[in-house]
């Protein structure tokens, strides 16, 4: 496994972990209609361009990779 994968997989797990697990009872339902309406959490992997180029004594880099949660 590349160091980028890892990144990528360790960041998504990162954010499945922030949201905390809905059970049964967790479900917002419209007393109204009695529609029930849930949360959609949806991520992509992207790469960031940065600026200036990021250099330390092993290597340098123009991207970063990041993950975008909505």
């Amino acid at each position: 496994m590349q160091r980028r994968d890892f990144l990528k997989i360790a960041a998504v797990a990162g954010a499945a972990a922030a949201v905390p697990p809905c059970f049964s009872g967790c479900a917002n339902v419209n007393t109204k209609t009695g529609a029930s309406a849930r949360m959609k959490l949806s991520f992509a992997p992207y790469d960031i361009q940065l600026r200036h180029t990021f250099t330390v004594a092993s290597y340098s880099r123009t991207t970063t990779p990041d993950v975008q949660v909505a």
